[in-house]
């Protein structure tokens, strides 16, 4: 689908900082599990792409840009704050 054709994506959230939140539950499980584990590669997935013919470097960062600003959970990272682990969503 391209650009113009998609759906405008609308915020949810003021833009202007990181939104820290508290974690799900699933995600405080993950983060105890990786507070306990933290070298087990357990949930590492690792996948390898080939790509043939000429690499269009502006194209692809373009789109990986456009991903990232459609999937907020692209810009998650997790910190710690007050000493209870947060979810940070970056701008």
């Amino acid at each position: 689908m391209q650009a113009a054709n998609r759906p405008p994506v609308t915020a949810r959230f003021s833009r202007s900082g990181p939104i820290v939140a508290p974690l799900s539950f699933a995600q405080q499980r993950m983060w105890v599990l990786h507070e306990i584990h933290s070298a087990s590669p357990v949930y590492t997935l690792a996948y390898t792409l080939e790509l043939r013919g000429p690499l269009d470097i502006d194209a692809l960062t373009a789109a990986l840009a456009a991903l990232a600003h459609r999937h907020p959970a692209l810009r998650t990272r997790f910190a710690v704050q007050d000493g209870a682990p947060v979810q940070v969503i970056e701008p």
